[in-house]
């Protein structure tokens, strides 16, 4: 997370690590160029991740919580994660 400032020269470094885990395993087309570290996923009653709310969250746009989700909170957890990185960019 981006709250303890002594440690984000430690995020940049596991991020720039895991960039090029991926790059080697999967290759380019996998790769990214951001990521955001979150302590948890939300997760439904069946253990998936609803990737769709997240990628809408991601890009600004309205997402709809499944009524699924086991815990409602995790969203919050990611959108302070969100702000908190895009603060930290600007």
């Amino acid at each position: 997370m981006f709250s303890r400032p002594e440690y984000e020269h430690e995020v940049d470094t596991v991020l720039k690590d895991v960039v090029q885990l991926v790059r080697d395993k999967i290759g380019p087309v996998a790769a990214f160029r951001q990521g955001v570290f979150v302590k948890r996923l939300p997760k439904t009653r069946s253990g998936k991740i609803p990737r769709r709310s997240l990628e809408e969250m991601l890009n600004g746009k309205v997402y709809k919580v499944s009524p699924t989700i086991e815990d409602v909170s995790v969203y919050g957890e990611i959108e302070a994660s969100l702000e908190a990185y895009r603060k930290t960019k600007q």
